[in-house]
């Protein structure tokens, strides 16, 4: 988890670099070959932002992951026969979270590759304009842009499987945190419910339960959502 954050704060230090470097390149008066300067400095830091992002995502599925396991062990007894069961799924969900991540990461890094290719090119045009070139710079333009609608195909690989990866683990939030939710309420059931003291910590617990798995479902949702409309 700690390792995720570093890579958050990182990520998203970088694309506060991006967003500076566009807001700079709409600056009024600027010339074209300052306009196409930060129009590079823009890819770059685009560049930078596709990986960390990708393997910041990676760290979160991961905490997330764990903290399923936690939750499915507490769900249903290993001598249950639905812990067989229950394990065959988990392995499931891992491979598809696994999966989903490493060709994320695979597209964020095309991405990357293509963005400072991107970024070359604006600084080629910036050169052609500074020089007066126009008719190079307008020809370098074109390639530039050619180049970035590739770039937002391959980026756009790493937003489906985000929002793969995050519905998934929505699912199995809900399937374990239904399954924990039971066997508190089967427990209290088998114990003296004259005993208020259990009765309170079952309660207690069987909150907790429902709140974490409220909690990841609201969350993961609102993050695929914002995933598919980037996508």
């Amino acid at each position: 988890m700690c390792v995720g954050s570093v890579f958050g704060a990182v990520t998203w230090a970088f694309w506060m670099q991006t967003i500076v470097a566009l807001f700079n390149s709409l600056t009024p008066g600027l010339s074209l070959a300052q306009n196409y300067s930060f129009a590079a400095q823009y890819q770059y830091w685009g560049a930078a932002f596709y990986v960390p992002y990708a393997i910041e995502f990676l760290c979160l599925s991961v905490a997330k992951l764990l903290v399923l396991h936690r939750m499915a062990d507490f769900a249903v007894p290993k001598s249950d026969g639905l812990s067989r069961r229950l394990a065959v799924g988990g392995r499931v969900v891992m491979a598809a979270v696994v999966v989903g991540n490493v060709v994320g990461l695979c597209g964020n890094v095309a991405a990357a590759v293509l963005h400072k290719q991107v970024g070359d090119l604006a600084n080629a045009a910036a050169a052609a304009f500074a020089a007066n070139s126009t008719e190079a710079a307008i020809a370098i333009d074109a390639q530039a842009d050619q180049k970035n609608t590739v770039t937002l195909d391959a980026s756009s690989v790493q937003r489906f499987c985000e929002v793969a990866v995050l519905l998934i683990i929505i699912l199995a939030f809900a399937v374990v945190g239904i399954a924990c939710a039971r066997r508190v309420s089967s427990a209290l059931r088998l114990h003296d419910l004259n005993d208020e003291h259990v009765e309170a910590v079952g309660r207690q617990l069987r909150r907790k339960i429902v709140g974490t798995a409220v909690f990841v479902f609201v969350t993961f949702l609102l993050r695929a959502v914002f995933s598919t409309m980037n996508a």
